[in-house]
């Protein structure tokens, strides 16, 4: 990692130390009770965006979620995504250029931090710090994720996950937790 990354990072740290959490009334939801459900993720490569893809198609066919909206972080400066990251309306991405100096996504992603999903699921099973600043400031009523992600103060429920465990096997536990909690 380079100094200036590291240095970005360490600002960014401390930043969102002083963010302040927004008011939110907390609210547990199962998939099968939920109006809308987004998704934050670390995006890759097409191979994943084609996996979000097909969680996004199976939230609306198995669980009857109405609202999905996959919110991904592509990790480079390029001002062009490639072409198969073109913006749909459940799909949105941000990059590097979107950020700030001390890697705090800017104001284009209000519209995202402002609604009020019923779920939030963080599929990140690494740090992120941009993925972090949106995480906290989320208006969702439930904030779901790993430990893993370095994000564990900011979730209402947490799923423990081993150092090796993948996206799509996070995403499988989360599927089978969500929908299957007795919440009243």
């Amino acid at each position: 990692m380079s100094l200036v990354r590291s240095l970005k990072e360490k600002a960014g740290e401390y930043y969102l130390g002083r963010e302040q959490a927004p008011d939110r009334t907390k609210s547990g939801s199962t998939l099968h009770a939920a109006a809308s459900v987004a998704i934050l993720y670390n995006d890759s490569d097409e191979a994943y965006y084609k996996k979000i893809r097909s969680y996004v198609k199976l939230l609306h066919e198995s669980f009857g979620v109405q609202r999905v909206c996959a919110l991904g972080y592509v990790d480079n400066t390029a001002k062009e995504l490639p072409r198969y990251q073109v913006q749909k309306l459940e799909y949105m991405y941000f990059t590097k250029s979107d950020l700030n100096w001390h890697l705090k996504p800017t104001v284009s992603l209000m519209h995202f931090i402002d609604e009020k999903f019923d779920v939030l699921i963080d599929l990140s099973t690494s740090p992120s710090l941009p993925l972090r600043y949106i995480l906290k400031a989320s208006h969702a009523g439930m904030k779901v994720g790993t430990p893993a992600s370095g994000a564990a103060e900011f979730l209402d429920f947490m799923i423990e996950t081993q150092e090796s465990t993948s996206p799509e096997d996070f995403w499988n536990q989360a599927l089978f937790y969500l929908s299957n909690l007795p919440l009243q």
